[in-house]
């Protein structure tokens, strides 16, 4: 897992996803590095006690599964959304808990 990852060999496309003060964001980045999503990319957690270290997996079928540290309970917990290839939220708002403190 990385916070870059293919998504299509073929054409280039890849995804990231970054941290910071204010959630979680997600991007789909075409070859030539332009982004083919919201200019900031997609929130996928927007919890004001912070997410950290996102980690991205391609899903095989041109989307992203990104795993994070989530501080909304102070604990610490794991949290997990699944884009998929045309941007939409897959999984639960705001992430599935993958383990909690």
């Amino acid at each position: 897992m990385s916070n870059l990852t293919d998504l299509d060999k073929n054409s280039g496309t890849s995804a990231s996803a970054g941290a910071s003060a204010s959630g979680i964001y997600m991007q789909h980045l075409a070859a030539d590095g332009t982004a083919l999503w919201t200019t900031n990319g997609k929130p996928l957690s927007g919890s004001p006690q912070g997410q950290v270290s996102p980690q991205l997996a391609s899903d095989d079928s041109g989307g992203v599964i990104v795993v994070w540290e989530d501080r909304r309970t102070d604990a610490g917990d794991i949290y997990a959304q699944r884009i998929d290839a045309s941007g939409n939220i897959r999984w639960t708002a705001g992430g599935v808990p993958i383990t909690t403190a």
